[in-house]
């Protein structure tokens, strides 16, 4: 029989709502950086203990083992000698525990065994004590439905955090202690003020979220001094695989150092995976370091959708007002302490940012742990119109209809990179709905990585006209980075009647976007796609759409995608 130090609560109460209401929450942890997230194969025992958090001697070393699929971890860990903190059941098998330094060659031997990887600390790091749900302009938002009313936002989302307090504003469903005693509460104070920017009730009292009343899972991977480890985050994780079929959203204001690689690289990374393949969507905080966010865990993998923070002190674009805390900067610029990069995918405001405090009452924090619950709640809204909804549905929705470029009236100024990640902004009014299927036209292809034209290995195609065939766009073979795009221009806005497009080979790559533009900034999604059933054959979009622009935008958080095997494309008119 299996045992789990920490057993995962089945959900319960889950209640229905008759109207939806958004959520918003930013907040961010980092993890102090102690060394790699994994031991070097040639590592010494020493040299990892002298690593390891907590009070481990120099004899012994604080581990995450990650057994293969069929091994017992309760009967792993008894023969290695190592009293487990927590046995993982659902992301993967294995466990986490204090090991004796005799005792970590053998484990690295044992044929059950697959990584042994140093149990890395966590703490938060928001730099001070909501404009920032007016300034997303949630409450223009008909998902949202704010207006006083107590409306609620009929969606699910997990916080992994410092846990959160009883507080009149938050309507806390239950959730898992994975660290310390007694139960999920929040001695803190982080996790309360997160909670609150996702899914403080809409009752004309305190603050409200950006989805308002949306039902928060307080999963405490952090003590009540803002430090854990990441075997407790696994472990939060672990608890949110098993109840997937009610967690439509996670917020993870936490991270620390180190870098991307594949799902199985590392313990944590294997659980993420494991919980966004599973159809849950994690949000992450990019970091308040100030640098690339490229060093960070989890902000860089490519599965999750990593959040940076900008600065709003009134709740508007324009850049006029004043500070109102100690955080300062200047209104509607990127936020100093934010971390940057091509990893980030969204930003939203962090700093001053008012919320739910765990002694009462609302207070004022700053950091991308404050900007990532926004995007969070803006997940459970589309989680609400969309039930079922993948994943990757709810990332094109937000980095199409639910976001804004930096350069619009909506954006901000001061980004420190070229990446030019997308603005929060949910005032269009309507609901939150997977964008229906459009196109636009080709006269001109381009090859492009992150915003960088390059050449590329191709014939120029045309908007069929007439029921006559258009050329085919032919790429070459060239093997773009991870995020990659082929895009079209039509020379002018047109009325796109089809898009037809076949692959050389498929396999590489697992999801693609159909997007149209009228000036090749702002992007519609009409569709998201896989690859096509067998290398040769030929998938089509019916459309109605109007636009100057066409592209297909490759993301693939496994493996590069090869954009020179999307071998024809064409485009009919209306």
């Amino acid at each position: 029989m299996s045992f789990t130090l920490y057993p995962p609560r089945s959900p319960v109460g889950r209640r229905f709502h008759a109207r939806a209401i958004p959520a918003i929450v930013a907040l961010a942890l980092v993890v102090t950086a102690v060394g790699p997230l994994s031991f070097a194969p040639t590592a010494a025992p020493g040299a990892v203990a002298q690593a390891a958090p907590g009070e481990a001697g120099r004899d012994e070393a604080d581990v995450i083992v990650v057994l293969r699929p069929k091994a017992d971890p309760e009967a792993v860990a008894r023969a290695a000698g190592v009293r487990p903190r927590a046995l993982f059941q659902h992301v993967f098998k294995g466990f986490a525990g204090r090991v004796p330094a005799q005792a970590i060659e053998g484990l690295r031997r044992n044929p059950n065994v697959e990584l042994v990887s140093l149990d890395q600390p966590v703490e938060i790091a928001a730099t001070t004590l909501p404009t920032g749900v007016d300034r997303v302009e949630a409450d223009a938002s008909a998902s949202a439905g704010i207006g006083g009313d107590g409306g609620r936002v009929d969606a699910d989302v997990a916080v992994l955090d410092t846990g959160i307090a009883n507080h009149p504003d938050l309507d806390v469903a239950g959730g898992e202690r994975c660290i310390g005693d007694g139960g999920y509460g929040d001695g803190d104070g982080h996790g309360t003020h997160v909670a609150g920017t996702v899914g403080a009730l809409d009752d004309g009292q305190s603050v409200v979220g950006v989805a308002p009343g949306a039902r928060l899972w307080a999963v405490k991977v952090l003590g009540d001094d803002g430090s854990g480890s990441w075997s407790s985050v696994i472990c939060g994780l672990d608890w949110v695989y098993a109840n997937r079929a009610t967690i439509d959203v996670v917020n993870m204001s936490l991270g620390g150092a180190g870098d991307d690689g594949s799902c199985a690289a590392d313990p944590l990374h294997r659980a993420i995976c494991a919980v966004v393949d599973g159809g849950v969507p994690v949000v992450v905080a990019a970091g308040n370091d100030g640098a690339n966010a490229a060093g960070q865990v989890p902000a860089t993998f490519e599965e999750v959708i990593t959040v940076s923070a900008f600065t709003d002190f009134d709740g508007a674009a324009g850049g006029n007002s004043e500070a109102t805390c100690t955080s300062g900067g200047r209104d509607d610029t990127f936020a100093g302490f934010s971390n940057f990069g091509a990893d980030v995918d969204i930003a939203a405001p962090g700093v001053c940012i008012r919320s739910t405090l765990a002694g009462g009452g609302t207070g004022l924090m700053s950091g991308t742990s404050m900007a990532s619950p926004h995007v969070a709640g803006a997940l459970a809204l589309f989680a609400a119109d969309n039930p079922g909804a993948s994943p990757a549905e709810g990332r094109a929705w937000l980095l199409g209809d639910a976001s804004r470029t930096q350069g619009s009236a909506d954006g901000f100024g001061g980004d420190p990179d070229g990446s030019s990640e997308r603005v929060l902004h949910l005032g269009s009014g309507g609901e939150a709905a997977v964008a229906a299927p459009a196109t636009g036209d080709p006269t001109v292809s381009e090859l492009g990585v992150k915003g960088d034209t390059q050449s590329g290995n191709s014939n120029s195609a045309h908007l069929a006209a007439d029921g006559d065939p258009a050329t085919a766009w032919v790429t070459g073979t060239s093997n773009p980075p991870r995020t990659a795009f082929a895009r079209f221009d039509l020379g002018a806005v047109r009325s796109v009647a089809e898009i037809r497009w076949t692959f050389k080979r498929v396999g590489f790559a697992d999801r693609f976007r159909i997007q149209v533009s009228d000036d090749g900034q702002e992007w519609t999604t009409l569709a998201t796609r896989r690859n096509a059933p067998e290398a040769g054959a030929w998938e089509s979009l019916a459309t109605a759409a109007d636009g100057r622009y066409v592209r297909f935008l490759f993301t693939n958080p496994n493996v590069d995608p090869k954009l020179g095997y999307l071998s024809e494309v064409e485009i009919r008119g209306s």
